[in-house]
């Protein structure tokens, strides 16, 4: 893999974290879980890279429902020379009184709590790297449809940005 694929696999590592929560254990409320849940299944989708590696990635996320309102979910995306594989757990904690998500990718973990919309949940993950930049990746999950999508900005202000539209297969 060359090495401008690197903050590529990272901004989609993050992107994928975004909806994997891996929390504590607490019961849901019956609404929170028949949301996540609502999102189980297997998912399909694809986007366009925009920036010094410009191309199309494409991505598949498998989702299951698990033991005490957890929604667990494992996915792959390839792009030009790369592939990105994620697996992680989402959850709704009562004792936090919030949606959170947990995901690990290559060897690493990353949390990130989710915000209810009208229809779903969006989890938002920002992180900075002195080799990388700065990444902003945000996925949501609203209605019939799964969105990630991320945004890297590299120490010398060059910008990659995607988003990746999935639907249920």
């Amino acid at each position: 893999m060359t090495l401008a694929f690197r903050p590529l696999l990272l901004g989609l590592f993050l992107a994928a974290s975004a909806i994997l929560p891996g929390a504590s254990v607490a019961l849901a409320g019956d609404r929170e879980v028949a949301l996540l849940t609502s999102f189980a299944g297997s998912w399909r989708g694809k986007g366009d890279i925009a920036g010094d590696n410009p191309g199309t990635v494409v991505c598949r996320m498998n989702l299951k429902a698990g033991n005490a309102g957890k929604l667990s979910y494992n996915g792959r995306c390839s792009f030009g020379q790369g592939v990105a594989s994620f697996a992680g757990t989402m959850l709704y904690n009562d004792a936090t009184r919030r949606y959170e998500a947990v995901t690990t990718a290559r060897g690493q973990s990353a949390t990130s709590v989710g915000k209810p919309t009208a229809s779903g949940v969006t989890f938002t993950t920002s992180s900075t790297d002195e080799q990388v930049g700065k990444v902003t990746s945000t996925i949501a999950l609203s209605g019939d449809k799964i969105t990630l999508s991320f945004q890297m900005t590299d120490p010398s202000g060059e910008k990659t940005a995607s988003s990746i539209d999935f639907a249920r297969t």
